[in-house]
């Protein structure tokens, strides 16, 4: 995934806020999936109005490859005239979706997505996390 880590830098701590709000949204819907499988982004998609989260929930409950999801998803938001707190949240939902699709420990998931960041959110990652329950 090509990232422009200027357009992430100038978030300010506001946006991060905004953002890590956003990662906890998508982290529930991780855990969810757990005991509900895929229902669980196919209810997320139908509750999301932005299009582009739309379309990755799509493209990953119809068993898109990480390959296309992931060119699909760059070129949407490539494409697009987006704010920078907007361009952090999609990259980190392409990055989401495609761990989501590995099959990635949800703790694991969680703090690669924080760590987009950056220092002001890194006492989230050296935290000890609960672990999720497996079921």
């Amino acid at each position: 995934m090509i990232i422009n880590w200027g357009i992430i830098k100038a978030c300010t701590l506001v946006d991060k806020q905004e953002v890590y709000g956003k990662i906890e949204t998508f982290m529930k819907v991780a855990v969810e999936s757990l005991s509900f499988g895929i229902i669980a982004f196919i209810n997320e998609m139908k509750r999301e109005t932005d299009m582009f989260y739309r379309v990755g929930y799509k493209l990953l409950v119809s068993g898109s490859s990480p390959k296309n999801i992931n060119q699909i998803l760059q070129n949407l938001l490539n494409s697009s005239e987006i704010t920078p707190v907007d361009y952090l949240k999609k990259v980190i939902f392409i990055d989401y979706i495609l761990r989501v699709q590995r099959g990635e420990n949800v703790n694991d998931i969680k703090l690669v997505l924080i760590s987009y960041l950056g220092d002001d959110y890194a006492n989230h990652i050296i935290e000890p996390i609960p672990t999720m329950p497996f079921f």
